[in-house]
């Protein structure tokens, strides 16, 4: 009867850790903190509740940072939830802004929204500009 009652409790500790690194993405908390980027652990969960793709929006919001372009995390996790290509938004965004190009996070949802690619994009414009 112990030895049941031992492993039930065990198996109950293992489901809970797995559980709390589930809604809690420490890695991600972690990566984002060395980076510079203040993202809140409880945000990032509630992300997570919401189903929202937490690596991608976490991966993009430092490479954004790092590339000295300030978008709002709440920008990013709307567009990933309208069903957005936020790497595609990212990229773009750099894209722009390493060659000169003004656009605003607006224009590029947009386009990306549009299902086109934002550097083909910035690119043709620089080329009729």
């Amino acid at each position: 009867m112990v030895i049941i009652s031992t492993s039930l409790t065990i198996f109950t500790g293992i489901i809970l850790v797995l559980l709390f690194f589930y809604f809690f993405p420490i890695g991600n908390y972690f990566y984002a903190k060395f980076e510079g980027v203040e993202i809140p652990l409880l945000r990032m969960s509630h992300m997570r509740l919401r189903k929202a793709p937490v690596q991608d929006i976490v991966n993009c919001k430092i490479r954004l940072h790092n590339a000295g372009i300030d978008i709002e995390l709440e920008y990013l996790e709307a567009h990933s939830m309208t069903s957005g290509n936020i790497i595609n938004v990212t990229d773009g965004l750099i894209y722009a802004k390493e060659n000169g190009y003004k656009v605003t996070f607006k224009e590029a949802t947009e386009i990306d929204l549009r299902g086109l690619d934002l550097i083909e994009f910035a690119k043709q414009k620089t080329i009729r500009n």
